[in-house]
């Protein structure tokens, strides 16, 4: 199990290292690509590709998702049978493991199951699971902390790029059914993914801090049995409801941090919030024409 959790620790640090390069390319070549774009206005996915090399997006690893692995899916899917089959191969790490909201979820669904299993071993059978413990804690920190990341990009690009959905990540409000073809309705859905993986993520944190750390206290918290699976899904809830009080700021006092493990979840958490308001703040003023 400890070389599972350290492969998806490793798939999160790549992810944290391609949204750092994408701010770092939004800031050194977000105008040549917005020049591109407007000289050679897009009309599929595939258009956007010579803007993103044409103004240095091409730099490892920023754009596997967005547009260099999907590239080469397509190029493989179109050759031998060894190339489809890297092609498929490429095209599942792309579908499960790279794209953030779907790697999220699979993630926190392992940590939350690796994590009662954990301290069901040490009820049970006794031992020292620090270690794993650890790995656990840091891969649900970093998969909170990807959110803020992907905020800050999504700030930089309304402010450079003028959008965010349809500019960075080549979405098209025609091709979205949940848009209505409305851009403005994509750009929002974009805004509720983050809002929604960041109470996700950070319940998963939390679990992880409470079941392994004791880092969550309160009377309404419901106590954790390590050998009741009900159990393990009751509490998981209880901190589903104390991620959302604190991203909305309420806090109402009833679950709280016990030691510092907890409260680094909840710091992540209240900065993720103030991130989405200067994401809302930052589309609004472009839709105004504000640069």
């Amino acid at each position: 199990m400890e070389v599972l959790t350290l492969f998806l620790l490793c798939v999160a640090v790549l992810k944290v290292t391609s949204i750092l390069q994408g701010i770092r390319w939004l800031t050194r070549g977000g105008r040549a690509y917005v020049n591109i774009l407007q000289r050679n206005p897009p009309n599929c996915e595939a258009d956007y590709y010579p803007a993103f090399d044409g103004s240095g997006g091409n730099v490892f690893p920023f754009g596997i998702k967005d547009y260099i692995l999907r590239e080469f899916i397509v190029r493989m899917r179109s050759g031998s049978l060894p190339s489809r089959l890297v092609s498929a191969f490429a095209w599942v790490f792309q579908a499960t493991l790279y794209r953030y909201q779907r790697f999220a979820g699979l993630c926190g669904l392992y940590i939350i199951v690796a994590a009662s299993l954990s301290a069901r071993s040490v009820t049970l059978e006794g031992g020292n699971f620090q270690t794993h413990s650890l790995l656990l804690y840091a891969l649900a920190a970093i998969l909170l902390m990807c959110n803020s990341l992907l905020s800050i990009e999504a700030v930089f690009s309304y402010a450079i790029l003028g959008g965010y959905a349809t500019s960075f990540h080549m979405l098209s409000p025609l091709r979205d059914r949940w848009s209505g073809g409305s851009r403005i309705l994509l750009e929002l859905k974009v805004i509720m993914a983050r809002v929604a993986t960041t109470i996700y993520t950070g319940s998963v944190a939390a679990y992880v801090a409470y079941v392994l750390f004791q880092g969550l206290e309160g009377k309404a918290l419901h106590q954790f049995d390590a050998v009741d699976a009900c159990s393990w899904i009751a509490v998981f809830f209880q901190l589903v409801y104390w991620a959302t009080t604190t991203f909305v700021t309420v806090g109402y006092g009833d679950i709280c941090p016990a030691n510092g493990w907890g409260q680094a979840v909840a710091f992540f958490i209240e900065i993720q919030a103030f991130a989405v308001f200067a994401i809302v703040f930052a589309s609004v003023f472009q839709s105004k024409g504000v640069t």
